[in-house]
């Protein structure tokens, strides 16, 4: 015996436990030893699985490859698996058998030319290790199955109701506030009737602080304008979840369709105000906006040009800055030119925009970031 080193032995009392030898002799520390998992291949057959660790005389050597869960190896034996246990120094011997094993926290410990990993959960039926897995597994099964129901639901439309979901009508109109409820897993439709045509800013929110979806169509129910989250550089007041859109519209009739993202009853308000500031490229000009407010200008290029727009505030605030196109889906924003300001002057908070833009029309957006009273100067500019 005086030749073992030191580790977990069966416990030569017969007990089903394992008992620990100090290289000396046997300690009063003791751990459970748990059944064997049944598998084709185990210690029984280490050299039909692992020919390289035999050689002559059967001796095994170490693995040359790191050594999972519940392995123990030195630095010249080879051991079969078995669960081991990260075991503290007791203030008193623990007797398995007698009912007062309580297995320790979690831990690595290296020993003299051993590296073993000490799980900490064995004891009794079995791991903890392996419950936490089974529930992580149930847990990442169940948030797929939520998340593809969800999206199975949505559909293509960009909205939180289905097309057999109850509907509730209102009607909306240019330069007042509609108001209106949208029901459980919905959708609210207002009618609104375009007279002159030109680009019309439309503003949807929520009383109850709800992630509204907004989609304005024409009457052949085409998507015009969709925006989900007006993000926090364009509130004008409004939550950062509340949907807000500039489209440009020719005369007739439209609807503006909300829905919540969830599929929750709200109710909302619906903002349409027409943008009658025109822009040029060379302009400049000075607004004063007032708090939660916005300068809202219509730029059109004949041709693709390489546009600048410089926004400098007048002053204290911090300005930010949104074009987006009228003819497509695509939107351009800066907020803080940062180091460019030692270059180009202004604040490093001030907005400094250049982007490669097409013919078109365009709508130019400026606010306060924190919805505060601000004067700014923009000047637009191409190479």
């Amino acid at each position: 015996m005086s030749e073992k080193e030191a580790g977990w032995y069966p416990d030569p009392s017969g007990e089903n436990q394992q008992r620990f030898w100090d290289g000396d002799g046997w300690t009063e520390y003791y751990q459970p030893l748990l059944p064997k998992p049944e598998a084709a291949h185990d210690s029984r057959t280490p050299t039909e699985d692992y020919p390289y660790l035999a050689q002559a005389g059967g001796t095994m050597t170490t693995p040359h490859i790191p050594p999972p869960q519940g392995w123990a190896t030195s630095s010249n034996t080879w051991s079969a698996p078995q669960p081991t246990t990260s075991w503290g120094t007791p203030a008193d011997p623990q007797d398995y058998a007698g009912g007062d094993y309580r297995p320790p926290d979690p831990a690595w410990d290296a020993g003299a030319g051993t590296q073993v990993y000490r799980s900490g959960t064995q004891g009794g039926g079995g791991g903890r290790g392996g419950l936490i897995a089974v529930v992580v597994a149930s847990v990442v099964v169940l948030v797929l199955l939520v998340v593809g129901g969800v999206l199975a639901f949505r559909g293509n439309g960009g909205g939180g109701a289905g097309d057999d979901g109850p509907t509730e009508e209102g009607v909306v109109e240019v330069g007042g506030t509609s108001s209106g409820s949208l029901p459980r897993d919905g959708e609210w439709v207002g009618a609104l009737t375009i007279a002159d045509a030109g680009a019309y800013l439309v503003d949807a929110r929520s009383t109850g602080g709800d992630d509204l979806q907004m989609a304005v169509r024409d009457g052949g129910g085409a998507t015009l304008a969709y925006n989900d989250d007006r993000g926090n550089l364009f509130q004008l007041g409004g939550d950062r979840l509340d949907p807000i859109a500039p489209v440009y519209l020719e005369p007739g009739e439209y609807e503006v369709v909300l829905s919540e993202y969830r599929g929750r009853a709200t109710d909302v308000t619906v903002d349409v105000v027409a943008i009658t500031e025109r822009f040029a490229v060379a302009d400049v000009v000075q607004a004063d906006i007032e708090a939660d407010g916005a300068f809202l200008a219509v730029l059109e290029l004949d041709e693709e040009t390489e546009l600048t727009v410089d926004v400098q505030a007048v002053g204290a605030g911090d300005p930010t800055l949104t074009v987006r196109s009228l003819d497509r889906d695509a939107m351009w924003t800066d907020d803080d030119r940062g180091s460019r300001a030692d270059d180009e002057g202004g604040s490093t908070y001030d907005p400094l925009l250049t982007e490669d833009l097409q013919a078109g029309r365009y709508a130019v957006m400026v606010a306060e970031y924190g919805g505060d009273p601000l004067t700014v100067q923009i000047e637009l500019s191409s190479s």
